[in-house]
């Protein structure tokens, strides 16, 4: 490959900002960190930041209630 090549390839990330996975979650912010700050959404605190791994995201909000996983079978 080429240094253009790599350049340009897209990396999903591994972490997030609460800002971040507030957009990526579509809650408010201070939802995201009301669930931090009970322990129910694990975090990583890096100096005033804190950071969230995209995969704890997720589980935390597949774990919500009422939350189903979006299914590909066609309904019928």
């Amino acid at each position: 490959m080429s240094a253009t090549a790599t350049a340009t390839q897209t990396v999903a990330p591994i972490s997030v900002a609460v800002r971040e996975a507030a957009l990526l979650t579509a809650f408010p912010e201070y939802e995201i960190r009301v669930a931090i700050s009970k322990g129910s959404l694990p975090c990583h605190r890096l100096g005033k930041r804190f950071v969230i791994l995209v995969d704890e995201l997720q589980a935390w909000v597949s774990a919500l209630p009422g939350i189903e996983q979006e299914s590909t079978a066609p309904a019928g």
